[in-house]
Order: C-alpha cells, then sequence, then structure tokens
C-alpha cells in the first residue's frame, strides 16, 4: 500500500493490520539499523511513522 498516497483510505476495521505492518517495520527497522543498512533505515522510519500516524488517527476516531 501506499502509505503517504493523497488517496489512501482505511477504517478502524484494518487497525490490526496497521498495527501487524507497524511490528513487521520495526523487526526490519533493527535488522538494518543493526547492518548499518542506511537506505533501508531511513525507508523504514519514513513507514513506521506513517503507520504510528494512521493507528493514532483510527484510535482517536469515535
Amino acid at each position: 500500500a501506499c502509505l503517504d498516497c493523497t488517496n489512501f483510505c482505511t477504517s478502524k476495521q484494518f487497525l490490526n493490520e496497521h498495527e501487524e505492518h507497524l511490528d513487521r517495520t520495526k523487526e526490519i527497522l533493527n535488522r538494518a539499523k543493526q547492518n548499518q543498512w542506511q537506505r533501508q533505515v531511513e525507508t523504514n522510519e519514513r513507514v513506521k511513522n506513517r503507520l504510528e500516524q494512521i493507528i493514532h488517527s483510527l484510535k482517536e476516531t469515535n
């Protein structure tokens, strides 16, 4: 999914999937940091931040 796409839509229905995606992204990010894969770190930091925003937004929605 293009998390930064202006047409990206989601709902609370997908909250678990977003949380699982965040967990996987954190694992990838840790591995990338351990191996000093700077490009992977940069890419996955952006994904992590966006997922955290999405999750926060979904949890705040009534």
